[in-house]
């Protein structure tokens, strides 16, 4: 959330940088008149300075307020659903030192951008022949060499002539990109698909889970329960069901399995799972609070039973997953006697099927078992339930997301659109005047825009294929998650582009369409 917020700053100040350059021509003339009657370029200075830190800081005060209106209750929303217990507070510096900082910045930026006020000429700026804005190297690209048709060699020459402005469009086209590009892929990898949750959560997914009720008949109705209509069938001791202290410090989340090597949803990232009696597993986030990787020791002891002995383990395995808070451990039983000499298996995984109904199933064990088992339930359907208001979090925070890049790409398209109108003025007056349409001109501008959209979407593209995973579990690591493998969702990336050049073309449309009310001469005196 921090660097979608950084992109989304960066991209506001792009915004600003657009409309000074538009704000500063378009007022060329009234510059010209107040310099003419006395005003010193200071002062002009100083007076734009100050008109666009008062926006700031109207817009500022009013983001801040609306974040504390709609966040806190959607934040907290979130925050239920996971488990976590959510304080509202207001973070008055914090917002204060944040706004102080966009102040600055908007303040050096209209600075640097209305250095060229001390330049004008009042004779000139009147008769609208001088310039504010100096774009620096001009053409690049000859019309008479270009192999392409007459409308798209203008439309790269306009690119080509504002080299600076079209670099800086195309990154920021490419940052908005990749955050929306990041949202979409949550989307896709965490709510339509069923197995992106899975890796992030680390959760080993079964049919029903049957818990004996005495610990010492388990490995009996396991094996009674092996029969048709049954894949297979794992004892264990339930991850997050009772915790051990490690290096006399830090607790951590038990876990056991039977068999290791059957597991359907592995959370290992590096090394395997534990095999002899004196080896052990241990989650990213335990190997970090300790300060141990694979190939070195742990201490391990059981501190809620007297007779509880202690265990030196050897690390061989880093796991991962938020299911049971990040913190685990995995032991093998006989490894788990040594530190807990009473340690018996407490549940049997059962393994369904498909189209097995589990209710059914469950039913079915109750009437078989009757009072050799205490409970026999159903876990797929309660464990996919139980995500359910997390899913639907994400969803809203993605959609924000995403509302929140379009209206980005939609006020850049519009202070993009203007900027070219702005500093092409002549060459339209002049393309009219030879007899290109409105259409033709308000064309060659609309696919200017697109074409910074198509050339930072790629450029965000690339980057979002080779660092996206590693981006989301950087982001998710505070939860536990090391390592992600996604698939690459290239058809919703091809259709988010599709999305981005419909906003574009619409409001660079819209913008661009003021043109068929001005007439070639005025045009042509433009400068």
């Amino acid at each position: 959330m921090n660097a979608a917020s950084f992109i989304g700053v960066a991209a506001c100040f792009m915004v600003v940088w657009f409309h000074m350059r538009n704000t500063l021509d378009k007022d060329l003339k009234e510059l010209g008149t107040l310099k003419a009657v006395g005003y010193g370029g200071g002062q002009i200075v100083m007076s734009y300075v100050l008109q666009f830190l008062f926006l700031g800081l109207a817009g500022g005060m009013a983001g801040i307020g609306l974040s504390q209106c709609i966040m806190p209750a959607v934040i907290k929303n979130i925050a239920t659903d996971i488990g976590f217990v959510w304080n509202t507070a207001f973070l008055g510096r914090a917002a204060g030192r944040n706004l102080l900082a966009v102040l600055l910045v908007i303040g050096a930026v209209t600075l640097f951008l209305s250095r060229g006020i001390f330049r004008i000429r009042p004779v000139e700026a009147i008769q609208e022949r001088g310039k504010v804005q100096f774009s620096g190297r001009k053409g690049g690209m000859a019309m008479e060499s270009s192999p392409f048709p007459v409308n798209l060699s203008i439309i790269f020459k306009m690119i080509s002539s504002e080299r600076i402005k079209s670099i800086l469009t195309g990154v920021v086209i490419s940052v908005i990109m990749c955050v929306a590009g990041f949202a979409v892929i949550l989307y896709v990898r965490l709510v339509n698909d069923e197995g992106g949750m899975l890796q992030v959560t680390g959760t080993e997914v079964y049919s029903v889970n049957v818990q004996p009720s005495r610990p010492e008949d388990a490995a009996e109705i396991a094996r009674e329960m092996e029969r048709e209509g049954v894949r297979k069938v794992m004892l264990a001791v339930e991850p997050g069901s009772s915790r051990l202290l490690c290096d006399n410090g830090v607790y951590a989340a038990l876990g056991v399995y039977s068999d290791y090597g059957a597991l359907e949803n592995p959370s290992l990232y590096a090394g395997r799972y534990p095999k002899h009696e004196n080896e052990t597993a241990i989650s990213g986030n335990l190997a970090e609070a300790l300060g141990k990787e694979i190939g070195d020791t742990i201490e391990v002891s059981q501190i809620f039973q007297e007779a509880a002995g202690e265990g030196t383990f050897l690390i061989v395995g880093l796991t991962q997953g938020t299911y049971t808070g990040g913190r685990d451990i995995y032991l093998t039983m006989e490894g788990l006697n040594l530190v807990d000499p009473g340690a018996q298996w407490q549940t049997v995984h059962i393994y369904l099927e498909e189209g097995v109904d589990a209710e059914e199933y469950c039913s079915r064990l109750e009437e078989r078992f009757l009072d050799r088992i205490s409970y026999a339930g159903g876990f797929e359907r309660v464990f996919y339930s139980q995500l359910a208001p997390i899913i639907s979090s994400v969803s809203g925070v993605v959609f924000f997301i995403m509302a929140v890049m379009f209206l980005l790409v939609i006020i850049m398209g519009y202070f993009v659109t203007n900027s070219i109108l702005l500093t092409r003025k002549r060459d339209f007056g002049i393309m009219k005047a030879l007899g290109y349409s409105n259409g033709q001109i308000i064309s060659q501008t609309v696919v200017t825009f697109m074409l910074y959209i198509a050339g930072g979407s790629l450029l965000g593209g690339i980057a979002l294929y080779f660092g996206f995973n590693a981006v989301l579990a950087g982001l998710f690591r505070g939860m536990g998650v090391y390592r992600l493998a996604f698939r690459f969702p290239a058809v919703w990336i091809v259709v988010l582009v599709l999305c981005m050049e419909a906003a574009g073309c619409l409001t660079a449309f819209l913008s661009a369409w003021k043109v068929r009310k001005i007439v070639p001469c005025s045009l042509i005196k433009a400068e």
